[in-house]
């Protein structure tokens, strides 16, 4: 991949950078986050973090964050919680490289799952199932 020859992949634990680049990425799409929704995103990502249930993976280049992850995990999945990239690196394939990455990461620790929590969204549905996903219903109803 053409991003590892001038990237690099770092674990962090700020749970700043994740906010400030999923702030970016939203004000790109034109979208407000509202407060609680700030709130949740530093809550799951500190419990995760803390209790080690989580990865929260950051892709820089020259120390500036570009793009970063935060996969919550057991014992078996790991779960696609929030990922963000800064607009202005859209195209340095960081986003990209940063999630391929996180998959990597579980796969070596003998994971057996990815899940990408939903493929419902017209904004981040086509991407997560450009990775060759397979789709499953969350919910079946019938009448």
């Amino acid at each position: 991949m053409k991003a590892q020859k001038f990237l690099d992949i770092f674990p962090i634990t700020d749970t700043s950078t994740l906010d400030l680049l999923h702030e970016k990425t939203f004000l790109r799409q034109g979208i407000t986050r509202p407060e609680e929704e700030i709130k949740l995103l530093h809550s799951i990502t500190d419990s995760a973090l803390c209790n080690n249930t989580g990865s929260l993976l950051c892709c820089k280049q020259d120390d500036i964050p570009l793009s970063a992850v935060l996969f919550l995990s057991d014992d078996r999945t790991a779960y696609y919680m929030f990922g963000a990239t800064d607009p202005d690196y859209r195209n340095t394939g960081a986003g990209t490289y940063t999630l391929l990455s996180a998959i990597r990461h579980y796969y070596e620790k003998g994971l057996k799952e990815i899940d990408f929590l939903g493929a419902n969204s017209p904004q981040r549905g086509d991407y997560k199932t450009s990775f060759d996903a397979d789709l499953k219903p969350y919910i079946i109803a019938s009448i």
